[in-house]
């Protein structure tokens, strides 16, 4: 039933985006810009309106742009990319309120000519170039420890994960035995409710030794540029968040460990397994 269920609303969110696709490009410059974030706020009469709206990726003339924006047409409109992004959050199974609104990401295809547009929960910003650029071999170095911890250790499989954060320390077990043992720095956590990212430097509910180590892997980043790194917390995908937990544990040599937490998950980083 739940497969069922699924498949109906992939067809549901599929049929809405592609009505916001030719709602964009007749009404929204979209030749012009890459990602267009929405922002949705409850107003004292009980409704969710659209509060703000904000461009990003800019490639065309930005005087377009201001102007296509700034129309009567496009403040009426612009209700009616709320609605559509109060719909999929619904199918997606996300508190709008919870985000703060969505973004829409334009698709291009070989030509560099926009053909769709795709959608995530939150106001997500788009990512550094400087994290851009390592993601491709982050996600395949991740991908890689995840069947090395599988096979020597049974992570993911029969093995029993043990993290204490204020410890500092992670015991992987299997049939009651300690297979492997670790120390560890807690690296960051992802919220699904509000599809957001917080570094572990700047959660004021731990404590201050797991708050310093993250502090100093994030300083040590030898790209400063990235405007993830410097950011306490931020509205992003899963795929996203675990890539830059990822990037993170790898340029400190450490291997990344995703635990799934109470409506979450969190990441820490083991240096000597």
């Amino acid at each position: 039933m739940s497969g069922a269920h699924d498949v109906a609303a992939e067809v549901d969110a599929a049929s809405i985006l592609a009505d916001v696709f030719e709602l964009l490009r007749e009404h929204f410059a979209l030749e012009a810009w890459g990602r267009l974030q929405i922002e949705i706020a409850r107003h004292p009469d009980g409704d969710l309106r659209v509060a703000d709206v904000q461009v990003e990726g800019i490639i065309g003339d930005e005087a377009v742009i201001e102007r296509t924006f700034g129309s009567p047409a496009a403040a009426q409109l612009a209700n009616v990319l709320g609605k559509a992004i109060e719909a999929l959050a619904a199918l997606e199974g996300v508190d709008v309120e919870a985000t703060h609104g969505g973004t829409f990401i334009r698709v291009d295809d070989a030509a560099g000519a926009p053909v769709a547009v795709t959608f995530l929960p939150g106001l997500v910003t788009a990512p550094s170039p400087a994290f851009a650029s390592q993601r491709a071999a982050v996600v395949a170095e991740l991908k890689a420890r995840a069947v090395e911890l599988s096979e020597r250790f049974g992570v993911g499989r029969d093995a029993a994960v043990a993290a204490d954060v204020e410890a500092g320390r992670c015991e992987i077990q299997r049939g009651g035995q300690t297979v492997a043992s670790s120390a560890l720095t807690l690296i960051g956590s992802f919220s699904r409710p509000h599809r957001s990212w917080v570094w572990a430097a700047h959660n004021p509910t731990l404590p201050v030794a797991a708050r310093r180590s993250c502090s100093q892997a994030l300083d040590a980043m030898p790209d400063r540029s990235a405007w993830e790194v410097s950011t306490p917390g931020f509205a992003t995908d899963e795929p996203t968040a675990w890539a830059l937990a990822g990037w993170v544990a790898r340029t400190r040599g450490w291997i990344a460990l995703r635990l799934e937490v109470d409506d979450g998950f969190i990441v820490v980083g083991l240096w000597d397994l």
